[in-house]
């Protein structure tokens, strides 16, 4: 049995206990007409607020709302003091709402159609000498994968050889985690497949149709002519701004299609494969629901922006020689709109 007493003159509180609910029920006039006087071992709480208003609860003995209006006997004062008693055999429990969400916050929603789309995803070229099959990323892919990248970041970024070995092993725990990671980001891989092998696996395709609907699936985890394929070139897509870097400026709007950590292997460049890739990353982007797709690129990287702006990249923002300063190279921010 507790009861609360805030002054409003001096905003404070106090906190009056047992025996001292009987010196608060004695003070309520026994003789008045319109209040009746109500038994200590009720549960009593008061409240005075700011306005002078007096609010008593009471949820074991019921009873009417009794009201009764009173003049503040200050000087100058015109408020009026309200005594409520209010009587419930029901507990009063109180409801907090819960705080608004923060607009800058947007929690994503798992999208399980776009991903299985993603997952399904392949694209297939035929090129001089076989076939590139352009497909999303699994782990039995991601030690090649990360050979690549590593190659191109460490010479295109100027690393010493020492640091390659740890460089390789954090680019590979990062392909370890976002080939798990549609929708929000999807990694491809172009592989190449040799002429043979893509015969072979016609064949095999139809002795397996041959042999009617019962027939077993391969257990290998890849079918064959992947099994004979080399992996030639890879690029990432970012549709969540949590799964991509941010960097001092000409940071890609939240909700995009970002592109990035895209390479091709130095022994098969100039043969198209780069386009395949843009290419695919077109279609990702439209399975996404994404009608403009962003990427970096260093003013330095002619060979690329080349390579951009025929596939339709237009520069969108530049950086200032300020960020010389800082000991950055500057960038353009490209960006691409398709239909």
């Amino acid at each position: 049995m507790l009861l609360c007493h805030q002054q409003s003159s001096l905003m404070r509180s106090t906190c009056v206990q047992g025996s001292d609910l009987r010196q608060l029920s004695s003070n309520v006039p026994s003789n008045h007409p319109r209040v009746a006087r109500q038994p200590v071992s009720s549960v009593l709480y008061a409240n005075v607020t700011a306005s002078t208003s007096v609010r008593l609860f009471s949820r074991q003995i019921p009873g009417p709302l009794i009201q009764q209006p009173r003049a503040c006997k200050r000087s100058g004062c015109t408020a009026q003091k309200t005594v409520h008693a209010f009587q419930s055999d029901a507990p009063v429990e109180q409801q907090i709402d819960p705080p608004p969400p923060s607009p800058k916050f947007q929690p994503f929603t798992p999208q399980t159609g776009v991903r299985q789309d993603m997952l399904n995803y392949r694209h297939q070229v035929e090129v001089a000498g076989g076939s590139i099959l352009v497909r999303p990323l699994t782990q039995a892919w991601v030690d090649e994968c990360g050979a690549l990248l590593t190659g191109a970041f460490a010479d295109a970024m100027g690393y010493v050889p020492m640091y390659r070995t740890y460089l390789r092993h954090q680019i590979r725990q990062y392909l370890h985690r976002h080939a798990d990671m549609p929708p929000k980001a999807i990694v491809l891989v172009a592989l190449l497949i040799p002429e043979q092998a893509s015969r072979d696996e016609t064949s095999t395709a139809d002795d397996d149709s041959a042999s009617g609907p019962n027939a077993e699936p391969s257990t290998s985890g890849q079918n064959q002519e992947e099994q004979n394929a080399r992996l030639v070139g890879t690029v990432e897509l970012s549709f969540a701004a949590s799964t991509r870097a941010r960097y001092l400026t000409l940071n890609a709007p939240v909700n995009c299609a970002y592109l990035c950590n895209m390479a091709v292997d130095a022994n098969y460049r100039r043969r198209g494969y780069g386009n395949i890739l843009l290419d695919a990353a077109d279609d990702m982007a439209k399975i996404a629901g994404e009608k403009e797709i962003f990427l970096h690129l260093r003013f330095q990287d002619a060979a690329p922006a080349s390579l951009y702006k025929q596939a339709g990249y237009v520069s969108d923002k530049a950086d200032t020689f300020l960020v010389r300063l800082l000991g950055l190279d500057r960038r353009y921010l490209m960006k691409k709109q398709h239909r």
